[in-house]
């Protein structure tokens, strides 16, 4: 499966628009719109940022061809993100797209930048 492909389906599943990708990565919805037909792609952590909003590993967006072995970077003194994590595996995408959302309207000072 190409990236564009897996960035489509994985998106639908999280039940997100390209416009609400788009903003929960801080881009525009025309570069959503680009990677999805192929025309761009994003860079290394761009795409670890998107894997992280989609609650995917990075490496279900990496092409068959190229796919590595993507380790996600938590570091070991925060438990409690680690703990978030693994919640959120065991969710819908439906469900981790809510617990975002209820982690940015109860915490917004820490999702700022997003």
């Amino acid at each position: 499966m190409t990236f564009r492909d897996a960035l489509k389906m994985y998106r639908k599943q999280a039940g997100m628009s390209q416009t609400d990708l788009a903003k929960a990565l801080s881009v525009g919805r025309s570069t959503v719109a680009m990677w999805e037909t192929g025309d761009r792609e994003p860079g290394f952590d761009t795409l670890g940022k998107i894997a992280a909003v989609l609650g995917v590993p990075s490496s279900a967006l990496i092409d068959d061809e190229t796919k590595v072995e993507v380790k996600p970077s938590i570091p070991a003194d925060y438990p409690e993100i680690t703990m978030i994590a693994r919640a959120g595996k065991k969710m819908s995408p439906e469900r981790r797209a809510d617990m975002l959302q209820m982690l940015k309207i109860a915490f917004p000072e820490a999702f700022k930048d997003d």
